[in-house]
């Protein structure tokens, strides 16, 4: 379960329905909602989503429409999947940190937890350097019961850099339904 999170880097997602992000009173908002997984999020105008990626474990994709035709676009996903049984939150992210180490495809550059729309949440900020291009990504990582939700942001290393803000902006969004 964890190398399928760990080897998901590089999808994204993006939600539909009309809000308004706080803080940002120049975008207009959509807000996707999940009832199966019993979940909300919020994201700005301009992004497209649907399921291109073929992964059981990933919910909804999306990419930033202005960037699509980037070597590497902006994108977020989610990913819904089931956590080992009675694991503790800490030893959950551990796992996932010691996977991404692992790969002699990522260099982790800084981790971390904070809180999110009252929810606390472990992120690690990575880049992925592959034949094709170079990318940044952050990973949230969220555990509910048995569920674990994995939401990934990313870009060329300067974008996602520059847009970070915006994406706490998206998390802080995030509201558990049910």
């Amino acid at each position: 379960m964890l190398k399928r999170i760990a080897g998901l880097f590089l999808i994204g997602i993006v939600f539909i329905v009309a809000m308004t992000i706080t803080g940002c009173d120049t975008l207009k908002a959509t807000e996707y909602v999940n009832e199966e997984h019993g979940f909300s999020i919020v994201f700005p105008k301009g992004w497209s989503s649907g399921k291109r990626l073929q992964n059981p474990t990933l919910v909804v994709d999306a990419i930033k429409l202005d960037t699509k035709n980037l070597v590497v676009p902006e994108m977020i996903a989610i990913l819904v999947d089931s956590a080992p049984a009675k694991i503790e939150y800490g030893e959950l992210f551990s796992r996932l940190l010691k996977s991404v180490k692992a790969s002699s495809r990522y260099n982790v550059h800084d981790k971390g937890e904070t809180v999110f729309n009252n929810k606390k949440v472990k992120w690690v900020l990575y880049s992925e350097n592959t034949p094709e291009a170079k990318k940044k990504q952050i990973m949230y990582l969220l555990l509910k019961g048995q569920k674990v939700i994995s939401i990934y942001f990313s870009a060329a290393p300067d974008t996602l850099d520059a847009h970070r803000a915006t994406y706490e902006e998206i998390m802080n969004t995030f509201k558990f339904t049910k």
